[in-house]
């Protein structure tokens, strides 16, 4: 082999190996933000607790085996974040636990639901371009404003800010 091919040899080992340090960071990074996930209820009474604190709240219900629920979670965890203290985001695993959805009109997950700091839903905006519905119970009144599939942090904080939560 001659120098050129050597030097060659040498410039693509260093790539390659750098590129597997960066991937390792990476899935490091991913990991510890699943582990960062300090908002995850194990027991109803959480989310009875979160829905009688005066804050607004948003459930997420779906499972760390559901593909798009694992994409949302960085979404959720930058969320949570940034309305910590003003506003509540749980995460509840039904695959988990399925007594955590019990009278939650749930369908497929990941699923949200949106209250405000007085336990009632949220109102869904006129303009409304996320696919928030409400849902009603057999006397029409409105129980639950429900959006189906995941979202983004974006449009988490932008239905906070609905809710009232100054939001930076």
């Amino acid at each position: 082999m001659n120098f050129k091919n050597r030097r060659l040899w040498a410039v693509l080992a260093v790539i390659m190996v750098l590129s597997a340090a960066l991937l390792m960071k990476v899935f490091e990074r991913r990991r510890e933000a699943v582990e960062g996930l300090t908002f995850e209820v194990s027991a109803r009474s959480e989310i009875e607790r979160a829905l009688s604190s005066g804050l607004p709240v948003m459930i997420d219900f779906g499972s760390e085996y559901c593909g798009p629920c694992r994409a949302m979670e960085s979404e959720l965890i930058w969320a949570e974040a940034l309305v910590r203290g003003k506003g509540i985001i749980l995460f509840a695993d039904v695959w988990k636990d399925s007594s955590l959805a019990e009278g939650f009109p749930l369908r497929v997950i990941p699923t949200q639901f949106f209250f405000n700091r007085d336990g009632t839903p949220l109102a869904v905006p006129k303009d409304d371009q996320l696919g928030l519905f409400e849902y009603r119970d057999g006397s029409g009144r409105h129980v639950y404003t429900i959006h189906e599939g995941p979202l983004t942090s974006h449009q988490i904080l932008g239905l906070f800010r609905l809710m009232g939560v100054d939001v930076e």
